[in-house]
């Protein structure tokens, strides 16, 4: 009694004989490749997610984010977001900015001194007695050396209106 060849073995068989080559998987987990819009990727990268974020709005994970962007950049996805967002940063300085002196903004002023100038509110002050009297030494940070120095310059001692106190800035 002969045996059935099974549904396998033809199509072997045909393979055999017409000399069919299989083309190679591409992907070695059989899964298929995934696919990602990189204009999509790009212009949400601009608004600075995280890469988790961008990596579900993308319908991907993390880690195939990741592997697709060092393969396509040569660069991880947090830098991929950081060189992307980076214009998205000028442009906002760029209209803080703007807002706060034509429109003449305290507010944004002060954050702007404050984040881009180094502008501090924190003053150290050092109280002694001397024995020319009571002596208050305010220590500024160096940025503002030259313009403390002017000052001094202009009016090295102030005296209180009872002249109990004299006030001495330096810079230190």
């Amino acid at each position: 009694m002969a045996r059935t060849p099974t549904t396998i073995e033809k199509t072997l068989n045909t393979i055999k004989e017409n000399r069919l080559t299989v083309a190679p998987v591409k992907n070695k987990s059989g899964r298929p490749e995934s696919k990602i819009d990189w204009e999509l990727a790009e212009k949400l990268a601009a608004l600075g997610p995280t890469n988790q974020i961008l990596a579900e709005y993308l319908k991907v994970s993390d880690n195939t984010l990741d592997t697709h962007i060092k393969k396509k950049y040569g660069i991880t996805t947090t830098e991929f977001i950081a060189q992307r967002l980076a214009p998205t940063k000028l442009r906002l300085l760029s209209v803080a900015i703007e807002e706060a002196i034509k429109k003449r903004n305290t507010t944004l002023m002060i954050f702007m001194l404050k984040n881009l100038c180094g502008f501090t509110d924190k003053k150290e002050v050092k109280q002694e007695v001397t024995d020319n009297g009571p002596k208050v030494t305010i220590k500024l940070p160096p940025r503002m050396e030259a313009q403390a120095q002017k000052l001094v310059n202009m009016a090295p001692k102030a005296i209180a209106k009872d002249d109990s106190m004299v006030i001495d800035t330096k810079v230190i």
